[in-house]
C-alpha cells in the first residue's frame, strides 16, 4: 500500500492519474487494479478510465461483481441500462467497482473485521512525493488551472410568524414570496 503527498483539491482527475499511474509503475508489475467510484457526487467517476489511459491498460466502469480471476484475465459482471453484461479483461488490467447505495445490499461497505484491523495497524503505509515519482510538478497537466477563490455571502433569511388561520395573512406571505421580497 502507499500513499502519495499531493493536495487532491488541486489537481484534476487526470493529474490524479498520472500521479497514481507514476506510484504503480514504481512498485512494479502488477495483473488488477481497483478503483472504487464515489457516486453520490461523481467525484472520482472519471479516475478509472482516466487512469486505465495513462497506463495504456484495459478497463471496464461500474463492475458490480468478480466472477472470475484465472489464467491471464478476469471475468466480471457490471451494470448496464436494463441488465448485466459479464465482460473478459486479460491481464493487465482495471476494474472501476461501483457501491449500491442502498443500506441493505450485500456490496455496501462494510467495516474491516477486528482481527484484520489490528493486523493492519502496525504495517507501515509507504509514502512518496510527486518528485519522487518522477512527476516534478502535478499541477502542470491540469487543464483548469485554479486562478481564484471567492466565497459567496451567506443569505439571511428572516423569519416571519404568522396565524395560520389567518387566510388574508397566509395570502399576502405567499404574495411576498412571489415578488421576491
Amino acid at each position: 500500500m502507499s500513499s502519495i503527498e499531493a493536495d487532491p483539491r488541486s489537481l484534476d482527475t487526470a493529474a490524479r492519474a498520472e500521479l497514481i499511474a507514476a506510484a504503480i509503475r514504481q512498485r512494479g508489475e502488477y495483473n488488477l487494479l481497483l478503483v472504487g467510484t464515489t457516486i453520490p457526487d461523481g467525484d472520482n467517476g472519471m479516475l478509472g478510465t482516466q487512469l486505465a489511459a495513462t497506463l495504456g491498460i484495459d478497463s471496464v466502469n461500474w463492475v458490480d461483481e468478480l466472477e472470475e480471476i484465472a489464467g491471464g484475465g478476469v471475468k466480471a459482471k457490471r451494470a448496464i441500462e436494463m441488465g448485466y453484461e459479464t465482460v473478459e479483461l486479460p491481464f493487465p488490467a482495471l476494474l472501476s467497482v461501483g457501491v449500491a447505495l442502498l443500506e441493505d445490499d450485500p456490496r455496501a461497505p462494510r467495516n474491516a473485521k477486528a482481527m484484520l484491523k489490528l493486523k493492519k495497524k502496525k504495517e507501515p503505509i509507504a509514502t512518496a512525493t510527486a518528485a519522487e515519482l518522477g512527476i516534478d510538478d502535478p499541477n502542470a497537466n491540469c487543464s483548469p488551472k485554479l486562478a481564484g477563490f471567492e466565497p459567496v455571502e451567506q443569505r439571511v433569511v428572516e423569519s416571519k410568524e404568522i396565524d395560520a388561520e389567518d387566510g388574508d395573512a397566509l395570502q399576502a406571505m405567499l404574495n411576498e414570496v412571489l415578488k421576491g421580497e
